[in-house]
């Protein structure tokens, strides 16, 4: 079973935020911030998963599923943009799943995921439906500096 390894880059109340390089193409990644793995606020615990492409009966379409997250089930990889915590009144399009996307933006004050849903269909493409281990690994965590916000167009 090939290997992918997803190196989480930032994080923060405004969500985490990684990259995954597969054969010469760059994948931005998108997540929930931590939250003690809780389901639905929070982005998955490192570590190595299998990810198997499958039928959702929530988005009726085939997309990755990433099996035996501790505590945690129905992670997915699909189309998102933001990855905020909504308790915090932040946007977020993600209940603890994974976002594909080619770069990022800010908008109302809040770090988004570029050409998601396009990305994420190249990265099915790329794999033709095979399934492959996940790696998520972590770098020292750095912190969304808040007098950035308005003025970074990029990560």
């Amino acid at each position: 079973m090939e290997n992918i390894l997803l190196v989480r880059l930032e994080t923060s109340d405004l969500g985490t935020f990684g990259e995954i390089d597969y054969f010469g193409t760059t994948f931005v990644t998108g997540e929930l911030p931590w939250r003690d793995n809780r389901d639905n606020v929070s982005c998955i615990p490192t570590g190595s998963y299998e990810a198997v492409w499958c039928f959702s009966p929530r988005f009726q379409k085939y997309t990755y599923l990433l099996r035996n997250v501790p505590g945690r089930d129905g992670i997915r990889i699909h189309g998102a943009s933001f990855f905020g915590d909504r308790s915090m009144g932040f946007r977020s399009h993600s209940d603890g799943c994974l976002g594909l996307g080619d770069g990022i933006r800010w908008a109302d004050k809040q770090p988004f995921l570029l050409n998601s849903p396009s990305t994420t269909r190249l990265f099915q493409n790329k794999l033709e439906g095979r399934s492959f281990l996940l790696e998520i690994s972590s770098r020292a965590p750095l912190r969304f500096a808040a007098d950035k916000r308005d003025n970074r167009d990029s990560l």
